[in-house]
């Protein structure tokens, strides 16, 4: 599991830097390179059950499927990479989903992947590191038209 953590943020760093080199205006909330959707608005991942210690703190996923890598955060700044995330309340969260493959773009498809939860305390991320809080893990979670639920208790 700590490789996986390691290869994913890894993946990261290349998103930052690919974002960097492509050049999008600031406030850009995607670029394309939707992987198995359309330019809609894109689908969420909603955690239920998250216990009340983690009230008022952000969530940020991760994921990937061979070359596609999968994100949940609310917007991005692209001329400073940071990703804004939404904040769990009432043990609740939706994770609006993004997909990277050649360019990030809101998901909407459908398919299978393992997702990485990291519950932090601040509000944006960059590239420059993340410190979760706690980090949960949900095997093989299946999306449809870009959108899953879980329970927090069906963590890995």
């Amino acid at each position: 599991m700590a490789n996986k953590k390691i290869l994913l943020a890894m993946l990261a760093i290349v998103l930052t830097f690919a974002m960097t080199v492509i050049g999008c205006s600031k406030g850009s909330k995607s670029s394309g390179g939707n992987a198995g959707g359309s330019s809609g608005g894109g689908g969420t991942f909603t955690i239920t059950g998250i216990p009340s210690e983690y009230d008022g703190k952000y969530a940020y996923l991760t994921g990937m499927n061979g070359v596609v890598l999968y994100y949940g955060f609310q917007s991005v700044d692209a001329s400073t990479n940071s990703r804004t995330l939404p904040r769990i309340s009432n043990g609740k969260v939706s994770l609006p989903m993004w997909s990277y493959i050649g360019g990030l773009g809101k998901f909407s498809g459908n398919e299978t992947f393992d997702v990485s939860i990291d519950i932090i305390n601040e509000s944006e991320v960059t590239n420059s590191g993340i410190s979760p809080v706690v980090s949960a893990d949900f095997k093989l979670v299946k999306f449809s038209k870009g959108s899953a639920t879980k329970a927090w208790k069906d963590k890995d």
